[in-house]
């Protein structure tokens, strides 16, 4: 069993890689792991867990509209965002 904050560190690892990546292969995987960490989480008990994929996308969004991070990747269809946004909006 993980603890919240195992958990938290893993999608926040997760995150950052979908976010600055370039290298197709390297987000590709950073993908699947994130689907697996957002499926676990949408079924979870907790209502902490459970919306951390919502908290995730507000946050990406928040970077993207306000320009919050320097480190957003702008090369290969903005690498892994389309992949992250596409795993956090089918919750919505």
């Amino acid at each position: 069993m993980l603890t919240e904050k195992q958990v938290l560190a893993i999608g926040s690892h997760l995150s950052t890689l979908l976010v600055e990546t370039k290298h197709r292969g390297a987000f590709e995987q950073a993908y699947v792991g994130f689907c697996k960490l957002c499926g676990k989480l949408w079924r979870h008990k907790s209502p902490a867990l459970h919306n951390l994929p919502c908290l995730w996308l507000k946050e990406l969004m928040d970077i993207i509209t306000w320009g919050k991070s320097t480190k957003l990747c702008a090369t290969r269809r903005s690498a892994g965002l389309p992949f992250m946004v596409q795993v956090q909006n089918c919750v919505i």
